[in-house]
């Protein structure tokens, strides 16, 4: 199958910089932080460790359109930065594989490449520093006249915004505010009241050093929505509710430390992981089409762009309710690969050399 119609042929360069696990322990240990902490928070990196499997087959698919690939550590920058700078900058693309400002740091790096002007495959550095908080993503999604459960920013205990939000005598439910990957979820990340959430913030606190989330607990399905820009037409998302079998009602942190490691639905430590695609359900098409503009709505809105995912709730009513998104979603791992699966009939490899060869186009058109 040709490609030659989709990217353009001022491409030469793909450059992949990843933050490895190890780099982020060792860092966060340096500061203090103790060694399980640390291995914990950096497991939100595990799709880095990943990509170590696939540099070869990306690299040869690119090699195919007349594309150089380059992929190093982020540490590595005595390396990678002189590419930002020499005349072949103009002809790089940049994919940054990790997000982060504070515990990570991807989002520094896309900074870097937009004060030298260099092209980016993903979601601009803007949209990056504003995606890592979830209460401003609340915030936005809210004025954007997208359903939100009722959420408070706690800070060790005490409120930041009005507790008053929140609906008397209901379930409610804690997590961090800037971590992803579950971190911070436990089996008791739901309580009765107020004052019993309060004390899980401070838990978090004490943890992880970071602010939480006390918002509503809205039972339902959890559904992931995908997207990637393969360049042609109006590129489809993906819409997945995906079950861990949990009687509890939502994953843990222990659930997503064996789902990153699994690259398809099935069983694994114990953990039943199950991905259907809603779509199949004529009976959800009115649910499917509130997902898909609440999606498209705040992907416009924040600034999203080539590729990215959302988490929603769906209630038992078909409601969707907005949970956070990703603007460095896990490529490699079975949500995602199952939608460039379904939706675009290919692999990561296959998908990338269509992607970012289309998304440096459109950075050429000032896109």
């Amino acid at each position: 199958m040709t490609r030659t119609a989709s990217f353009s042929p001022d491409l030469r360069r793909f450059v992949i910089l990843f933050e490895p696990e190890a780099a982020c322990r060792e860092r966060l240990a340096a500061r203090g932080v103790p060694e399980e902490v640390a291995s914990e928070i950096a497991c939100y990196l595990a799709q880095a460790t990943d990509l170590a499997a696939l540099i070869e087959p990306i690299r040869r698919a690119f090699a195919a359109i007349g594309v150089e690939v380059v992929a190093y550590p982020l540490d590595a920058h005595p390396v990678w930065l002189p590419l930002f700078t020499d005349p072949e900058r103009q002809h790089t693309l940049l994919w940054c594989l990790t997000d982060g400002f504070a515990y990570y740091r991807g989002s520094f790096v896309s900074a870097v490449a937009g004060l030298l002007d260099v092209p980016q495959f993903g979601s601009p550095p803007a949209a990056q520093h504003l995606c890592q908080d979830k209460f401003r993503c609340f915030a936005l999604a809210k004025a954007l006249g997208i359903d939100t459960p009722p959420t408070v920013l706690v800070e060790n205990g005490v409120p930041l915004s009005p507790p008053e939000a929140l609906p008397e005598g209901a379930p409610l439910f804690v997590k961090p505010n800037t971590l992803g990957a579950k971190l911070g979820i436990g089996n008791d990340s739901r309580a009765a009241d107020l004052a019993e959430a309060l004390e899980l913030t401070r838990r978090i606190h004490a943890r992880y050093g970071d602010r939480a989330l006390v918002q509503s607990y809205i039972p339902g399905r959890d559904v992931r929505v995908s997207f990637m820009d393969l360049g042609g037409p109006r590129a489809p998302l993906g819409i997945y509710a995906v079950d861990t079998g949990s009687t509890r009602g939502f994953p843990t942190l222990a659930d997503s430390l064996r789902m990153t490691t699994m690259r398809e639905a099935g069983t694994k430590e114990g953990l039943s992981l199950r991905v259907e695609d809603l779509r199949r359900d004529p009976a959800l098409a009115p649910s499917i089409a509130k997902l898909e503009a609440a999606a498209r709505r705040l992907a416009d809105a924040a600034g999203l762009r080539d590729y990215f995912s959302f988490d929603f709730r769906l209630d038992e009513d078909g409601r969707p309710w907005f949970l956070e998104l990703e603007v460095c979603p896990a490529v490699t791992i079975y949500d995602f690969l199952t939608y460039l699966r379904d939706a675009h009939g290919t692999d990561l490899p296959g998908a990338l050399v269509r992607a970012a060869p289309s998304a440096f186009a459109r950075r050429a058109r000032g896109g």
